[in-house]
């Protein structure tokens, strides 16, 4: 690999805007609390696009892995280990990726649209659990008493120090995703998706390998999900689906499928549209219809008919289709 070809890497890209964002921030009257949640849903956009981008799975249920693994965290640290950073993190992870194991065993028996909406039941299942189940969740007050002192002897108590401590966990994991799906195992998340039906024929165990995948992008969205409540040392049941049945979705589908460093292409795009208007029946139907071949295919018909529809009208014909009635073959002389 060249100089140059490194220099570009999306790798070192990632690490570059890292680094510059929250400097970034301040001049356009913005606070490092906001370049965290950017960061940490960078984290949320890439653990899906392993499962949407790189399998092929559209998933509406990964807000209960987010929010289960920020009450996990939560919990963890106010009953256990109080003021700890690395171990409810660590906690909470392992949760969603037991949790997204579960799931995953019992929702990928099905395919296609019939797995989306067993998702989506899943995470409608969650957050009314969790926001009835007052005594362990504190219901719609939430949890409270959530602290980050310091992490290894190092101080994150401040937003800017806490911004970077989430930075980096996002380029390692992003590390650790680049190597996954340019290792074999990537290679067969990309055959499944291409075409499950000859990944079967060549003998691959195409569940076991979906499986894996739905895990360990379980337990990616966990992760940001416990990163999510330590910034905000608050846990609530709106975590469960605040995150990923808008925002993540349109990461992919904005962006290319497969395209490791454009997992967050989309989101600037659909980010001023009103939350409500993301859950809509019509959008998560459009959704559904486009999560093969993403947006573009609709994106080209609406712009062909736009097209068509500034296109001048064409002259009246005669009654033979040419001029004076006659056909255009004879009107040129054949």
């Amino acid at each position: 690999m060249s100089a140059a070809a490194r220099l570009y890497h999306p790798l070192v890209l990632l690490a570059a805007a890292l680094l510059l964002l929250p400097w970034a921030m301040r001049p356009i009257g913005m606070t490092e609390g906001l370049a965290t949640e950017i960061a940490i849903f960078a984290l949320v956009g890439l653990g899906f696009n392993l499962l949407l981008g790189y399998t092929g799975l559209l998933s509406f249920g990964h807000g209960a892995f987010f929010g289960l693994a920020a009450y996990a965290a939560a919990l963890v640290q106010i009953h256990y280990l109080p003021g700890h950073v690395l171990a409810p993190i660590a906690l909470g992870t392992f949760f969603a990726a037991a949790m997204g194991l579960i799931v995953g065993f019992l929702t990928l028996r099905r395919r296609g649209v019939y797995f989306s909406l067993l998702t989506l039941a899943f995470t409608a299942l969650i957050f009314s659990v969790a926001f009835r189940w007052t005594a362990l969740t504190g219901g719609e007050n939430g949890l409270r008493g959530i602290s980050r002192r310091s992490l290894l002897g190092l101080p994150v108590e401040s937003q800017f120090a806490f911004y970077y401590l989430t930075a980096a966990i996002v380029l390692l994991v992003a590390w650790a995703l680049w190597r996954v799906v340019h290792s074999p195992l990537g290679r067969v998340l990309l055959a499944i998706r291409d075409n499950e039906r000859r990944a079967r024929f060549l003998g691959y165990p195409v569940q076991r390998y979906k499986l894996i995948a739905f895990t360990l992008s379980a337990a990616v969205t966990g992760l940001g999900g416990c990163l999510f409540t330590l910034l905000k040392v608050f846990a609530s049941a709106d975590q469960v689906p605040r995150g990923l049945l808008g925002r993540d979705r349109g990461d992919d589908h904005r962006g290319r499928h497969g395209a490791f460093p454009r997992a967050r292409a989309g989101q600037r795009l659909l980010h001023p549209v009103p939350r409500a208007a993301l859950r809509t029946h019509g959008f998560l139907a459009v959704l559904v219809r486009a999560h093969v071949h993403g947006l573009h295919p609709l994106l080209a018909l609406g712009i062909d008919w736009s097209r068509r529809a500034a296109a001048p009208p064409l002259p009246p014909a005669g009654r033979g289709g040419g001029r004076h009635g006659r056909a255009p073959h004879a009107a040129a002389g054949y």
